[in-house]
């Protein structure tokens, strides 16, 4: 047989996901995402990295800037591979706190530089939540706002399309 160009099964891989997310849970929320990561394909089976994505939450007007570490396994070293994935990190800028985003999902080889990968997860962060109440008392004509922050979970069912190369 020929020689052909075999897909990387070590050494640099990047990634670049897009996706969404609909709410679950008290403070689910639906969102929009794009993240890159960095990393390392130590072998056909695993892989370990680090990444920056930007979330933007609908119901919170909120930016979330999640910085992660990314560990993937691959079940097989075939052209196409479930796998299940795991990032964990710290989300800055509008909104703040714990990241977790576990997945499980199927990678497609489409030429030796490029793969596709598709996954479903649950995206959960952690941030300050902040409650305002409002006051009016008719007797008096007097209001006022009562607000508070609230550490709080928001949870989300996410789809991802992700490129890897």
């Amino acid at each position: 047989h020929g020689e052909r160009d075999e897909f990387k099964t070590n050494g640099y891989k990047g990634f670049v996901d897009v996706g969404g997310a609909f709410g679950v849970g008290t403070y689910g929320d639906g969102l929009v995402s794009v993240s890159s990561t960095h990393g390392y394909q130590f072998n056909p089976y695993f892989f370990l990295g680090a990444g920056v994505g930007v979330n933007y939450h609908f119901n919170w007007s909120t930016v979330f800037i999640p910085v992660y570490a990314d560990a993937r396994g691959y079940f097989m070293n075939n052209d196409i591979a479930p796998f299940i994935g795991l990032k964990v990190g710290y989300s800055v800028f509008d909104g703040m706190g714990f990241y977790f985003n576990p997945s499980v999902g199927v990678r497609f080889i489409a030429t030796p530089k490029l793969g596709l990968n598709l996954s479903i997860g649950y995206n959960m962060q952690r941030t300050d939540i902040t409650f305002r109440q409002y006051y009016y008392n008719p007797r008096t004509h007097d209001s006022y706002v009562n607000s508070y922050d609230e550490r709080n979970t928001i949870g989300g069912v996410m789809f991802k399309l992700g490129f890897e190369f």
